[in-house]
């Protein structure tokens, strides 16, 4: 009923009280609110494991996820290869000579609201432990089901406990 090109008022139960009617705005009001258009994301966490240790860490930015925890994290707004991923995190120092490529595991998806995730993850196993990163912290693996993470990262931790212990 309430359309700028062709309102039928007379139809309206409300056009006694309605705001457009009144001021006069009809041919504007109402406003259609543009649509957002969804973000699209890659994330690529790094599976960080020393001896049966492995690192996470705390989101505290005000984004998705806040106060879930997750692996150290490359993101990006397009998708990387393995070999710029490698690089990247070499220039982090997050890991130091001695380390091997576990896992390059397939595409993990999610669709939120206004964002779409898509990644992988990429489990490297390291000789040596790195120097102190502010906001990791290394867990047993075993304890691992102690912290909440999202989803997405549940996707992939499901999937991984699925290729260890097969039905």
């Amino acid at each position: 009923i309430c359309k700028p090109r062709s309102p039928r008022c007379e139809e309206c139960p409300f056009s006694l009280s309605c705001v457009a009617k009144n001021q006069g705005t009809i041919d504007i009001l109402p406003v259609k609110a543009k649509k957002i258009k969804p973000r699209k994301r890659w994330f690529y966490y790094i599976v960080i494991e020393h001896g049966d240790h492995i690192a996470i860490r705390k989101r505290v930015e005000k984004d998705i996820w806040q106060d879930l925890y997750e692996f150290p994290l490359v993101e990006s707004d397009k998708q990387v290869g393995q070999e710029i991923l490698l690089r990247q995190i070499e220039e982090k120092r997050w890991m130091e000579k001695g380390f091997s490529l576990r896992q390059f595991s397939p595409l993990f998806k999610q669709q939120l609201t206004h964002q779409s995730i898509a990644g992988r993850f990429i489990t490297i196993r390291l000789d040596k432990k790195p120097g102190a990163m502010n906001d990791w912290i290394w867990i047993r693996r075993e304890r691992i089901g102690d912290y909440p993470f999202p989803g997405y990262i549940n996707q992939f931790l499901r999937s991984a406990e699925a290729a260890v212990n097969p039905a």
